[in-house]
């Protein structure tokens, strides 16, 4: 006999149950193990659209306009770098009373309608003993903030708190375990949590979590960029958004 009849599949027995190992057809339960896999590809690729192409070299393809910042000069350096972050196309900038005008081109996809109010948010993280106690960890105590995927389908962001400020926080819990501390950024309150068990590491992981997955997404990048480039040491606003023909 052939190696290939050697390698064929049995035939079933009479009142055998079929198995894949010995009929080699496929299952559809197997489409349930690989989900997980397109589905982590397919937040990798929507994060990369809404928000990488600056960092890739694609050119932004959606609307151009220009947006009246009302801001400190202080400010404007920081909205500049999330304006790189987020790869917005040609940014042209020109001084206005009271702020500066900024001229761009935004990405085609859904989130570039709001993208404006992500670049003047003042992006002010901090920990607080409970839900308005004080602050706990301020934003000078976060040495980077990095955005992740780390978890399949669970957008965060990893904060990673200077030495001094964890071991602040350390403390805090330890000696108020029977209380909690909440974490915000700005007025949003990301998560709270109880005092015990202390945190143990300099990382703390912020979770995008919802029913809507394309928001948490964008929730996600929004707080990596502004606690990396914040937080802004004066309020912005923007004044007007027009459509540059």
């Amino acid at each position: 006999m052939s190696s290939t009849d050697d390698n064929a599949p049995l035939p079933a027995q009479e009142g055998a149950v079929s198995n894949y190992s010995t009929d080699g057809k496929p299952r559809s339960g197997c489409v349930f193990v690989i989900l997980p896999v397109f589905l982590a590809a397919g937040i990798l690729i929507s994060y990369i659209v809404l928000f990488g192409v600056g960092s890739l070299g694609f050119t932004a393809g959606g609307e151009r306009v220009r947006l009246d910042i009302q801001t400190c000069p202080e400010a404007r350096e920081l909205i500049t770098a999330r304006v790189d972050m987020m790869g917005l196309g040609n940014p042209v900038q020109a001084d206005v009373d009271g702020g500066f005008s900024l001229e761009v081109t935004l990405p085609a996809t859904p989130a570039a309608a709001t993208l404006h109010q992500t670049l003047v948010r003042r992006g002010d993280f901090h920990i607080k003993a409970g839900v308005d106690g004080p602050d706990v960890v301020g934003p000078d105590g976060v040495k980077t903030a990095e955005f992740s995927l780390k978890e399949m389908g669970n957008p965060l962001v990893v904060v990673t708190l200077e030495r001094e400020a964890q071991k602040t926080l350390e403390k805090h819990m330890e000696d108020h375990v029977e209380d909690e501390i909440t974490v915000w950024i700005d007025d949003e309150l990301v998560f709270q949590r109880e005092n015990d068990p202390p945190f143990r590491r300099q990382e703390v992981d912020l979770r995008a979590e919802g029913d809507d997955g394309q928001a948490n997404m964008t929730r996600a990048v929004d707080w990596a960029m502004v606690v990396t480039h914040g937080p802004l040491p004066c309020d912005a606003t923007v004044r007007s958004r027009e459509i540059v023909e």
